[in-house]
């Protein structure tokens, strides 16, 4: 369940460097694209969440859980924002994101 987690969210990293392409540009990105990275990293969370609860280390997902909790607070704040995304919070909120992904990854691997 972990991998299938690390999978959707590695999918809404991939879809979020395209948004994050058109934020460079002072561009919204389409819809499609931000529904498109919303629906992967909710389902790879969730999938994430519930292997916290069936597996008998849960303890080693709780910083991973929390991390990309704070990317998804801000991804929600630059989602609800209606002022065009400023580039600086865009890269931040992939920043935070990308270390939970890599966190994820620490615990995958080994």
């Amino acid at each position: 369940m972990d991998i299938v987690a690390a999978i959707l969210l590695f999918g809404a990293a991939l879809v979020g460097v395209f948004s994050l392409t058109h934020s460079s540009m002072n561009m919204s990105p389409p819809p499609k694209l931000t529904y498109a990275h919303v629906g992967l990293a909710v389902a790879g969370y969730l999938a994430l969440v519930i292997y916290a609860f069936v597996t008998e280390q849960p303890e080693k997902h709780y910083h991973t859980l929390i991390i990309l909790g704070i990317a998804g607070l801000i991804g929600l704040w630059l989602l609800l924002t209606k002022k065009p995304v400023h580039t600086g919070a865009a890269i931040a909120y992939s920043l935070v994101g990308m270390f939970g992904f890599l966190w994820l990854l620490t615990f995958i691997i080994t």
